[in-house]
């Protein structure tokens, strides 16, 4: 660091001849110690400086490219009179002093280094509690490109600018833009401060220029320094000093959620003029709460410019039958942001609810193709304990990158069934849903019905993932406490969290079913809501209570009340006792992590994961907390990170903040079920924007339990994750593995894939490929989703005789006949169109058919005679048939050139998952099919009465290489 010395200073003369050398010399140290007012202050970045005036604004200065600044101060604070902008900035013995309008004096220190530089606050001192303060912003350069509101930086130039927070309770945000401004078309306007002031020291010129023609608008818009109280409000008074042009300048209020208040002065005048506007033709202002204060020009001249001096603009309210105005702007203040650049900036705060300290921040400065590796150094320069899963950087480590099996109510008795699905999927770390190894979360005891030894048999279990080379790690929701955990019942905590109160109206007795109350029940949910809802739980002291509804007016209360839920006790209520509304979060209760529970439940997590040795842990309902996300995201997360004694593990969450990221490896876009490949269309638009936010992707957990889910499910998900180079994660209980016919083609599937995507073989023009059409991002109705699926690009990996290769397929959609409808002498029918191949190839498609013979609904048992024998399909005038017997639950699947194969359920006395049986024989010609719509008939030869799903699939002639 170093201060840049005055254009003009000069120092004292020290003579050899002075009769007073000792004088001379106390005089020139005593000033060479001081401070040089108006001196700029620059932190050298290598490669960039930040740069600070006199007045603490603050610009950025590439050093072979642009300067970025200064807009607004760097540094302002909140008290309950305002807020306080920052006056002076300056550099004493190491250290950045920024003295604030209020008096109040924050020293920083500061380090420098490659790319960044670090600021602490070591002291505060103010003359008021400090509710906010502001600790570095930074207008986004006017060339942004694109914003990282994870990374709080902006991308422009192949540059990357970012203020970054180093403590939990430190809020990195890019803000709203201060200043707003837009003109009509053929119009511009500048809006400046000068000194041609009617009040203070300062007033604002308003000038705009309009092209030939009529009816041209120029408009300036800006923030308060913080919303205003105008209830009363009888006009706006201003000072103006104007050209005569006779345009209309409008002074106009606005209250951030659509009501306005329009102000408007004709400009007929020149010279100053002290004007009061109590006409307002628009006036739909919510008065309590004005947010804006927003300047316009209207009619201006045709192909003139016009120009006003505008100062001290107030509101006239009256109020307890007084009038008294009330200051909106007066350009005078540091703080003033009219104005600033009308980019937005980029900045760090602090705020009283949290702790305005401990405060630490870094401004980081790079090219964009460097700002992974300046991050990873900037934390080590900070002293950021960070994982280093495999010794490696988490956002680079080779374990973030791997796929991994999510297992689900796993029991003691089927680890090794575990461990063989683990190996056969080539996953290098098995996760343990939380209801496979925790009785309830809160106090984290081991699960008596899965692992009856406790602890000691779930090391075990760990022990025997480990032997054969799979890591081992535990999923929870993170903030949760489940019944029926000690914290809920018999007497639940007064910590878990509470949102909203109220006060009993009169006695109870311990068997009354309604619940009076002596105010509006507004703040307490309608109803439970379920999964997703808030729950409907009363807390009066040591009781929990349930309710069905609420009131929606007076009189109010609760009714329909279970009293003593989940096995608190019943009890009496007297007037006047509080009634809490217990906060519920996917159906779980959450603990406050305002308080001590916070530290002690995770104690309790640190205790069985140290004695595991756990190698990852998934917060999972991190996205689901109390209050500012931005706060309790990374508190859960670090507090609970903080008590592993080991340290370099994996960390995943369901969600993520600024500070988590420091903390998480990677990140996941969904957990995908049902219409898996329509879930993952749905999501892909988010894709890009984890890596566009530093944050390694993993592609989500997709669910093995449905036995309908086949094979290309999954093979979509996979060719997408080689598109995207990111892991999987496969979720499924070894119950549901067995029950499910493709379990091991999956496994098997997951494997090949991995394989193939960690060897880093395959050509980029393929990835591009397997890559999601944008057009199928985001949410859509299922109508919508069915027109766009000519965009879905799928693919099979498979051995051809030039090498690997990605061959195009096309999934017709399953066509169902229930169980009278199919076999002997009834046949069903279907019609599919044949797309045209690439580029209009007319040339005919390969014929493939999947058949699976489905179990009846509701789990009933299948009648004895069930079963599809011989099944056949024709088309064009030739008829394929295949020499199988299907049994209900069992599938056929036929691919053009490969033999048909059957796939069932695995046996309950088979040891393992068994995989797809590789038919005999199939049809003696290969089914073709020309571009064109077609009508398929189909049967069997067995009885009708067990329902079938049928489809086809249609491979065209594109095929891609799959490594180099």
């Amino acid at each position: 660091m170093f201060t840049n010395p005055p254009t003009a200073a000069s120092g004292p003369v020290v003579r050899a001849a002075s009769r007073r050398p000792q004088f001379l010399l106390c005089l020139l140290l005593a000033i060479m110690a001081c401070p040089a007012w108006g001196a700029e202050i620059a932190f050298d970045l290598q490669g960039a400086k930040l740069v600070l005036d006199e007045a603490g604004r603050a610009r950025v200065e590439y050093a072979s490219g642009p300067t970025v600044g200064p807009g607004g101060p760097a540094f302002s604070l909140t008290d309950d009179q305002g807020v306080h902008a920052c006056t002076a900035a300056k550099s004493i013995e190491g250290q950045l002093q920024v003295e604030f309008d209020n008096a109040a004096l924050a020293i920083f220190s500061v380090s420098e280094h490659k790319g960044f530089c670090l600021l602490e606050l070591a002291s505060l001192t103010a003359p008021r509690p400090v509710e906010e303060l502001t600790a570095m912003s930074l207008p986004s350069p006017p060339q942004t490109e694109r914003h990282s509101g994870t990374l709080n930086a902006a991308f422009f130039q192949g540059r990357a600018l970012a203020v970054m927070g180093l403590e939990v309770n430190v809020h990195a945000t890019i803000g709203n833009q201060q200043v707003q401004d837009s003109d009509r078309p053929g119009c511009s306007h500048v809006f400046e401060r000068v000194e041609d002031a009617r009040s203070g020291r300062y007033a604002a010129r308003f000038t705009a220029t309009a092209d030939a023609k009529a009816g041209g608008w120029s408009y300036r818009g800006t923030r308060l320094l913080r919303p205003l109280d105008l209830t009363g409000c009888k006009a706006i008074r201003a000072w103006v000093c104007g050209d005569g042009g006779g345009q209309s300048l409008k002074f106009q209020l606005y209250d951030g959620r659509g009501g306005y208040r329009d102000n408007y002065v004709t400009i007929d005048f020149k010279g100053w003029k002290h004007v009061t506007i109590d006409k307002a033709p628009l006036d739909s202002l919510r008065y309590d709460h004005v947010e804006n204060l927003n300047y316009y020009y209207n009619s201006l001249p045709p192909g003139q410019k016009v120009s006003c001096v505008i100062d001290r603009v107030e509101a006239i309210v009256a109020r307890d039958g007084r009038e008294q105005a009330v200051l909106l702007e007066d350009f005078d203040s540091p703080a003033c942001a009219v104005f600033a650049s009308a980019a937005r900036p980029i900045e760090v705060r602090t705020y009283s609810r949290h702790g305005v300290q401990p405060l630490r921040l870094a401004v980081v400065a790079c090219e964009e193709p460097k700002l992974m590796e300046t991050l990873e150094q900037m934390q080590q320069a900070a002293g950021l304990r960070v994982p280093r899963p495999g010794g490696a950087w988490n956002k680079t480590s080779p374990w973030t990158n791997r796929s991994y099996l999510f297992l689900t109510r796993l029991g003691e008795a089927q680890v090794e069934q575990g461990v063989a699905m683990a190996r056969r999927g080539g996953f290098h770390l098995v996760l343990l849903g939380q209801e496979s190894w925790c009785r309830s979360t809160g106090h984290y005891e081991i699960s008596p019905s899965r692992f009856p030894g406790g602890l000691e048999a779930l090391k075990r279990a760990f022990g025997k993932f480990r032997d054969a080379g799979v890591r081992v790690g535990l999923h929870f929701l993170g903030a949760s406490i489940y019944p029926p955990d000690a914290y809920l019942t018999p007497v639940p905590d007064s910590r878990l969290v509470k949102d909203a109160f109220a006060e009993l109206a009169a006695d109870v007795d311990e068997k009354a079913t309604a619940i009076p109350v002596a105010a509006d029940l507004a703040d307490f949910p309608a109803e439970d809501g379920g999964y997703m809802g808030k729950g409907s739980v009363l807390q009066i002291g040591d009781e929990l209570i349930w309710y069905k509804t609420r009131s929606a007016g007076p009189p109010h209360g609760f009714a329909g009340c279970v009293r003593g839920y989940l096995g608190t006790t019943k009890a009496p209520h007297r007037k006047g006792d509080r009634v809490a509304h217990v906060l519920k979060s996917y159906g779980y209760f959450l603990f406050d992590m305002d308080t001590t529970l916070l530290n002690e439940v995770a104690d309790r997590f640190a205790r069985v994961a140290n004695e595991l040795k756990v190698e990852m842990i998934y917060f999972d309902g991190a996205e689901r907390l109390q209050g500012d996300h931005w706060y309790y995201n990374p508190l859960l997360i670090k507090t609970f990170y903080d008590r592993l004694a080991f340290k370099d593990l994996q960390l995943q969450a369901s969600s993520f903040s600024h500070y988590s990221w420091h903390l998480l490896s990677r990140s996941a876009s969904a957990d995908g079920h049902g219409d898996i490949k329509g879930y993952l269309d749905e999501r892909s638009a988010w894709l890009d924007s984890f890596r566009a936010n530093g944050m390694p992707l993993e592609i989500g957990w997709y669910y093995g339990y449905d036995a309908e889910a086949t094979p290309d499910m999954f093979e979509y998900v996979l060719a997408t994750s080689i598109g995207y180079d990111c892991p999987i994660s496969f979720q499924v209980s070894v119950d549901a593995a067995r029950a499910h016919p493709f379990t091991g083609e999956i496994l098997d599937l997951i494997r090949r894939y991995d394989e193939l995507r960690l060897g880093g073989k395959v050509p980029p023009e393929t990835r591009t490929r397997l890559r999601i059409d944008k057009e199928l991002g985001g949410k859509k109705e299922q109508a919508e989703r069915a027109k766009l699926l000519h965009h879905r690009r799928e693919f099979r990996l498979l051995d051809a005789p030039e090498g690997l290769i990605f061959q195009r397929v096309h999934y017709e959609p399953w066509n169902w006949h229930e169980t009278a409808e199919v076999g002997g002498d009834k046949t069903g029918k279907l019609t599919i169109r044949v797309p045209a191949g690439a580029g209009g190839d007319a040339r005919p498609l390969r014929v493939g058919l999947q058949l699976h013979a489905r179990l009846p609904k509701g789990g009933a048992k299948p009648p004895p005679a069930a079963r599809i024998v011989d099944p056949w399909i024709e088309v064009g005038g030739k008829r394929a048939t295949w020499k199988t017997t299907l049994q209900p639950g069992e599938y056929l699947t036929a691919w053009p050139g490969e033999r048909p194969r059957r796939n069932r359920p695995t046996p309950a006395d088979s040891p393992g998952l068994g995989g797809p049986e590789e038919l005999s024989t199939g049809p003696a010609e290969a089914l073709v099919l020309p571009p064109g719509e077609h009508t398929v008939t189909f049967g069997h030869a067995g009885p009708a009465g067990t329902p079938i799903r049928i489809r086809l699939t249609l491979q065209p002639q594109e095929k891609h290489p799959a490594a180099r």
